[in-house]
């Protein structure tokens, strides 16, 4: 169903285009293009921000698991925490 209502989005999209542009097909798939184009370099970048952020939470709640571990804080206690599983936390230590 979701394809469908897209497939007819894009088709009532494409018209409006059509009308709009003096060169149709040409200059509505150009724009198109472009805009694809656009939102697929924000998304990438995005991504590679939204990694780079998660690898450097991990290593620090990876530092605060260590940390509290040696203050005797049991593991499943950790676990439960951070809201990872317990075999992570175990990994971290190196257990």
């Amino acid at each position: 169903m979701f394809s469908l209502t897209m497939n007819v989005r894009q088709a009532k999209l494409s018209q409006r285009w059509a009308k709009t542009w003096s060169t149709p097909s040409t200059t509505a798939t150009t724009l198109k293009t472009c805009l694809m184009a656009v939102d697929l370099a924000a998304a990438a970048h995005d991504l590679r921000a939204a990694r780079a952020h998660l690898q450097q939470t991990m290593t620090d709640a990876q530092k605060a698991a260590i940390t509290a571990h040696a203050s005797g804080t049991p593991e499943t206690e950790i676990a439960r925490t951070l809201g990872i599983n317990r075999m992570t936390v175990r990994k971290w230590l190196g257990k």
